[in-house]
Parts: structure tokens; C-alpha cells; sequence
């Protein structure tokens, strides 16, 4: 008892005595057991904290290997489409050299009119065939009104053919307004080069076909298309419809025609017909076709299909047998039935002798 210090407190419920010694152990002891508790609770956390360090490693090597797989791949693409800008190099090099071939490249006003033509000279099989495998003439039959494309209209950028894109300012297309869904009808022989079907934004449904000698028409924002791609089309054959036009904003269908993918006066040949033939002719904008080398085109083609012609008539003429032929086949047959008869009736004698003599 010396050595511990008493401390009593007396109040009205009495006397209580603490002794010093007994708090500090009771101190040291509680200190202990937190201190325990710290070192676990810490010892938990450390441990919480390295998986979570380990995982986020996991990850980091994980994503580290997938980089280099993604930039493996990025320069497999980047070799690919070097490969592939060559091969498009190769080959406008190839299209460059066939139109300086065919002299249809870069054609001025001035070359326009050093080979001026004179349109009397023209033949009326020459016309014919021009109108049928030229475009000409209106897509549409039956349409409220006919403007001139603005300019402003956003191009459409999901639709690219090398350098052609529908709707390129430089070209002069024009919007049609329809009430009903109007038939659209091919405006010239070809071929059905690109088809676009249920798409909304942009121009819509889309159909391109290629004509001879350079041209292109483009027929956009249809309601529905009849035709599919490589499909070969005939001069006024139906391939699509028209969209209603509800409000002045609805576009019932955009036509255009392109020779070599550059613009040109439209008007100019939706009115080109056999009545109004010198139209496309006199157009500032259809100064980059060479119409004299058209022409003679046009002559190349009258003449072959006149040799086609001509070999089919022979060939026809030679596969059914001529009058004469028919007589003298007739005859043949006459003469071989004689003959059988005659080697038959032979053959009958000796036998009736042999029996007449037995």
C-alpha cells in the first residue's frame, strides 16, 4: 500500500478510493488490446491494398499486351492500305492513259469549238442511236415541279465512285415534285453500276448506271428500286419510284448526268429530244465532250452492228436448204428407194427358181 497513491472522493453517495498503480495497468492493458487491434486492422488492409496493386497489374500487362496486338494490327492495315493506294495508283494511271487514248480528256471551250460540227450532217440513224444509248429526255412522266438543285444542300459523303459523288456542286442536278409515287424510268441504255437501298439520310435510295461513251445518271431519293446491280437496263424501262412530295422540303427525286464524272448542263438534255436535238450541243457546260469524236464513235457502232447484221441474215440464209437443194435432195431419195426395190426383187428371183426346181 506505501507504494501505491490512494486518491479517495468523497460525495453524498460516499467514498470511493482509486489507486494509481491498478489505472496504468488497466491503461497499459486496454493500450495492448488496441494496439492489437490496429496492427490486424492495418495488416488486412496492407494486404487488401497488394491484391488490388496486383489486379491493377494484372491489368496493366493485359492492356500492355492488347496495345501491342492492337499496333501489330494498325501496321498490318497501314501495309494493306499502302498496297491498296498503289493498286489505285496503278489504276488511275491505267484509266489516265485510256482517255488520253480515246482523246476525251480536258477538253476546253476553244478544243469545243476548233471541232465544232455541223448538226445537219448528222444522219437520222446516227440521232437514233445517240437518243437511245445517250441520256435524254425527264426521268419522270408525271411531276408538280422541276428546279434546279441548290448548291447549299449538304453533299452526301457515304457515297463515293473514284472521283464521282452525287451531288457535287460542280454539277447542275435538278429536284423533282411528285403528288403520288411516280414510275422513274431509265433515261438511256446501260448498266446498272451502283444500288442503294433503305437508307434515310442523305439522298436516300440511290441508283447510278452507267451509259456509253463516258456518261452517267444518277436517280436519287426514291421510294422504292426494281433493278439490281450489274443489271443491264433499256432506254424508258421502270427502274424505281418516286417518294410522294407532302411539303415543298420532300424531295420526290434528284436526276443528274455526268460524262467522265464531271458535270454538265442538265436541262440541256432532259430537253434533248429528235425535235430539239441541237440543245446538248449549244450548252456552255457540255463544252468538255468532244462531239465530233462522238460522232464517229457513233458511226463505229452503226457499222458494226451493220456487219452483225448482215452475218446473222447469212447465217440464217445458210441453215434453211435452198428450192433447188429440196429438189435435188427429193430426187436423191427417189433414186435410193428405186434402187432398194430393184436389190430386193433380185434377191426374191433365185429363191422362186430354187423352188420351182425342187
Amino acid at each position: 500500500m506505501q507504494d501505491n497513491l490512494m486518491i479517495t472522493i468523497v460525495d453524498e453517495n460516499g467514498s470511493k478510493q482509486f489507486s494509481v498503480t491498478k489505472f496504468l495497468h488497466k491503461i497499459i492493458i486496454y493500450g495492448s488490446i488496441i494496439f492489437i487491434i490496429i496492427l490486424i486492422l492495418g495488416y488486412f488492409l496492407m494486404a487488401n491494398i497488394i491484391s488490388k496493386l496486383e489486379d491493377i497489374e494484372s491489368k496493366r500487362i493485359d492492356a500492355l499486351g492488347e496495345y501491342h496486338q492492337i499496333y501489330e494490327q494498325n501496321e498490318i492495315l497501314k501495309s494493306n492500305i499502302q498496297d491498296k493506294a498503289n493498286e489505285l495508283e496503278i489504276i488511275n494511271n491505267k484509266i489516265n492513259d485510256l482517255q488520253s487514248v480515246v482523246n476525251i480528256r480536258h477538253f476546253s471551250k476553244d478544243d469545243a469549238e476548233r471541232k465544232s460540227i455541223k448538226l445537219d450532217s448528222i444522219t437520222k440513224p446516227q440521232k437514233a442511236l445517240m437518243l437511245q444509248i445517250i441520256p435524254n429526255g425527264s426521268p419522270l412522266e408525271r411531276y408538280t415541279k422541276m428546279q434546279e438543285t441548290s448548291h447549299k444542300r449538304q453533299k452526301d459523303q457515304s457515297i463515293k465512285s473514284s472521283d464521282y459523288q452525287v451531288g457535287n456542286v460542280t454539277n447542275k442536278g435538278y429536284d423533282y415534285y411528285t403528288k403520288e409515287k411516280e414510275p422513274v424510268f431509265a433515261t438511256a441504255d446501260g448498266l446498272v453500276e451502283f444500288v442503294r437501298k433503305n437508307y434515310r439520310y442523305g439522298y436516300g435510295n440511290i441508283i447510278r448506271l452507267v451509259h456509253t461513251s463516258g456518261f452517267s445518271s444518277a436517280y436519287a431519293h426514291l421510294s422504292s428500286i426494281t433493278v439490281k446491280r450489274g443489271q443491264f437496263v433499256s432506254k424508258g424501262q421502270i427502274i424505281g419510284y418516286s417518294t410522294p412530295s407532302a411539303n415543298p422540303n420532300v424531295i420526290s427525286l434528284y436526276y443528274e448526268v455526268r460524262f467522265l464524272s464531271r458535270g454538265l448542263d442538265n436541262l440541256s438534255f432532259i430537253d434533248w429530244n429528235a425535235e430539239n436535238f441541237s440543245s446538248i450541243f449549244t450548252a456552255d457546260d457540255n463544252s468538255i465532250i468532244d462531239f465530233q469524236s462522238l460522232l464517229w464513235a457513233m458511226d463505229d457502232i452503226l457499222k458494226l452492228k451493220a456487219i452483225s447484221t448482215h452475218y446473222v441474215k447469212e447465217a440464217l440464209q445458210n441453215t434453211k436448204p435452198t428450192s433447188k437443194e429440196s429438189q435435188i435432195d427429193s430426187k436423191t431419195n427417189k433414186i435410193d428407194s428405186k434402187k432398194s426395190q430393184t436389190i430386193e426383187s433380185k434377191e426374191d428371183k433365185p429363191h422362186k427358181t430354187k423352188s420351182e426346181a425342187k
